[in-house]
């Protein structure tokens, strides 16, 4: 059995690796993965990780007048 390549690790720490079934797998710092069928769509899911929440969520949250 084959362990995993890696082929890309980030200064934050997640990572692809490409899997022995030819699928890759998109990984963050906490070792919380996901698998995809291609490095294509592996790097989507690594640019979503390295970028965090995009609007709106990351500025929906206001602090409470008084």
């Amino acid at each position: 059995l084959m362990q995993p390549t890696l082929i890309t690790e980030t200064p934050r720490g997640n990572s692809i690796q490409r899997a022995d079934n030819g699928q890759f797998m998109v990984c963050d710092c906490h070792q919380v993965c996901k698998v995809t069928q291609s490095l294509y769509a592996a790097e989507r899911v690594m640019e979503q990780m390295e970028q965090g929440y995009q609007f709106p969520y990351s500025t929906a949250f206001h602090a409470k007048a008084e």
